[in-house]
């Protein structure tokens, strides 16, 4: 993040704020433990997002299934 300009971050954050949410690239208040959390959204988008948060796990364990 410290590559970055304010500018930059703020883009990356509109752009892709679905994105940073599946990844788990989003600091909420639904894992305050999250060592991978560089962006921070206020609650009603941490809400809006809550289902989709770390999404990538969930589409990983029904690719295996489906694979299996």
């Amino acid at each position: 993040m410290k590559n970055y300009n304010k500018k930059q971050i703020e883009l990356v954050k509109q752009e892709l704020e679905d994105m940073i949410y599946f990844f788990g690239y989003a600091k909420t208040h639904l894992d305050p433990g999250n060592l991978t959390g560089f962006f921070e959204f206020d609650k009603a988008t941490d809400l809006k997002h809550e289902r989709n948060h770390h999404g990538y796990r969930k589409t990983s364990v029904s690719v295996v299934d489906w694979i299996s």
